[in-house]
């Protein structure tokens, strides 16, 4: 048992990230790299799973689909599973990107490790804040592929997407 257990122990300190704060210098060029607009970052395919974690529920909410980004006109969220629907965004005249999107309505945080960046958004503004209390973004150095994102709001729920078999 006890060889069980350090093994468990190696093996979890092994596959664990240490994340480190990256230097003003390292996140002014980490974000250059990642903020770009999603009409900006060319056409792409995924599949996504959304868990929505709520105190009020006792099981979370899980849904699974598609992200499809048709650079620089649309990006189309179909949800799958455990029910089907479909949401067109227009990228260039969404409202609710672009306030997504303005550079100065967030702290940014950013954490490096060996494998990943991991970028911390705090609002900053009023109507921000009444909708998050913090978004966190998961990044894969070798392709700039945002792998998740956990959004934190106000009232300490949360919903976590996590990307999967992206397609450029």
């Amino acid at each position: 048992m006890i060889i069980f257990a350090a093994t468990l122990l190696i093996a979890c300190a092994a596959y664990a990230q240490d994340f480190r704060q990256a230097s003003p210098e390292e996140s002014a060029e980490i974000l250059s790299k990642v903020e770009l607009s999603p009409s900006e970052q060319g056409s792409m395919k995924c599949d996504f799973v959304q868990t929505r974690h709520s105190a009020l529920l006792t099981e979370d909410l899980v849904s699974k689909g598609k992200l499809t980004i048709n650079a620089p006109k649309t990006l189309v969220w179909e949800v799958t599973s455990p029910y089907k629907s479909v949401s067109q965004v227009a990228l260039d005249s969404d409202k609710r990107l672009a306030a997504m999107s303005r550079k100065n309505d967030f702290s940014k945080t950013v954490y490096v490790s060996d494998k990943e960046y991991k970028i911390v958004l705090v609002p900053l503004k009023r109507d921000m804040k009444q909708l998050f209390s913090k978004i966190e973004a998961t990044v894969l150095r070798s392709s700039g592929d945002v792998r998740k994102v956990v959004m934190l709001d106000a009232a300490g729920d949360s919903t976590t997407i996590e990307f999967s078999h992206v397609e450029r």
